[in-house]
């Protein structure tokens, strides 16, 4: 009997070990699936962004101005006038370098060589600007002979010699026959950055600081033979062209005839401080702005005073120190006003912009 119950005990526990022992092994060895895994992404892209930006600013000339217009003098008659036929005040070449070829310049200004254009490569790419020039003679066939060099016929036959300036180069001779002159002007890939749009695309784009760019003037320049020329002897019209190319690869810049151009805003001529009080036993200082950009004045031309803002006048012009852009009056200066009197005051600049101040006599 107790043979018996120790046998059901030895197979009762020999029953729950082999169960343990059966799970244990089971949970090592896992079953097939348990024995791999893995995922999936999906790829993306940002995208391409094009980093190039072609972009030339080419000179603008109004409808109403012509730059390249000139006026041939080869007798000399301006010289020998002093310039009675233009208007009062008109200024000319010093006879001793004139070259007989008037461009003007400024309003009674007028020179051998022309106002200078600008074409001003405000992209990130080399670009590359070609000018064209040549003359068209005039209905008739009266025109003066076309120099073949930058030195007219000193006798003979009355020559005109007209030179295109593309860049800081010798300026191309200009005849009937047209001429090309390329010029490869560096872009300023420095100005530009990577940035995000308020549609959250990346765009390549202009930064706002952004002010220095690279360019290349264009000028034209005469001289002509002091000879005697035959009645009704005419002068040709020069055309001169111009367009822009992003430049091939592997040009060369001309970097020699490149300028730097500022990009700054067209601002005129101002003074900042409009009344003052003067004290009359000491100096007195006027401070003015001369704007920037095309709008700026380089110089002060005239000072005048006078005793109402619309009545402004007296040339003090003389009585006044003029150091660059302050005006310094003496101590003393208009003595004779009682103290609370107001004066007025105008400066006019270069550009022909007048300012008007206000002083009060204080003492």
């Amino acid at each position: 009997m107790c043979k018996k119950k120790l046998m059901t005990a030895i197979l009762v526990t020999t029953m729950v070990m082999g169960s343990t022992l059966t799970a244990f092994a089971a949970d090592a060895g896992g079953d097939a699936a348990s024995k791999s895994g893995g995922t999936s992404g999906s790829g993306t892209s940002e995208g391409h962004l094009e980093k190039v930006v072609e972009s030339m600013i080419l000179p603008v000339v109004p409808a109403d101005s012509s730059p390249f217009a000139y006026t041939m003098d080869p007798e000399r008659l301006i010289q020998e006038t002093s310039g009675k036929k233009y208007p009062e005040g008109s200024v000319f070449p010093a006879a001793d370098s004139d070259t007989g070829v008037y461009f003007q310049t400024a309003d009674k200004t007028y020179a051998n060589t022309s106002n200078t254009l600008k074409a001003i490569n405000d992209g990130s790419c080399d670009v590359t600007l070609t000018v064209k020039v040549k003359t068209t003679a005039s209905a008739g066939g009266k025109d003066i002979t076309l120099a073949t060099s930058s030195t007219p016929a000193a006798t003979g036959t009355p020559e005109l010699y007209l030179g295109l300036a593309v860049g800081k180069g010798t300026p191309s001779v200009v005849s009937g026959t047209e001429a090309t002159i390329s010029k490869t002007i560096a872009g300023t890939p420095g100005n530009f950055e990577v940035t995000v749009d308020e549609n959250n695309k990346y765009v390549y784009q202009k930064k706002a600081d952004a002010t220095t760019w690279k360019a290349i003037d264009i000028s034209m320049t005469g001289a002509v033979s002091k000879l005697a020329i035959p009645e009704g002897t005419t002068a040709p019209t020069v055309d001169v062209t111009w367009a822009y190319a992003k430049a091939a690869d592997g040009a060369t810049v001309d970097a020699s005839d490149q300028v730097e151009y500022k990009d700054v805003p067209d601002v005129a001529p101002s003074i900042e401080v409009k009344q003052y009080n003067y004290d009359r036993t000491t100096t007195f200082d006027i401070v003015t702005d001369f704007g920037s950009g095309d709008s700026a004045a380089t110089s002060i031309t005239s000072v005048k005073s006078g005793s109402s803002e619309t009545e402004v006048n007296d040339d003090q012009t003389s009585a006044c120190t003029i150091n660059g852009n302050t005006i310094t009056f003496p101590a003393g200066k208009f003595p004779a006003p009682a103290v609370g009197t107001k004066k007025y005051i105008k400066v006019t600049f270069d550009n022909d912009v007048s300012v008007v101040v206000e002083l009060t006599i204080t003492k």
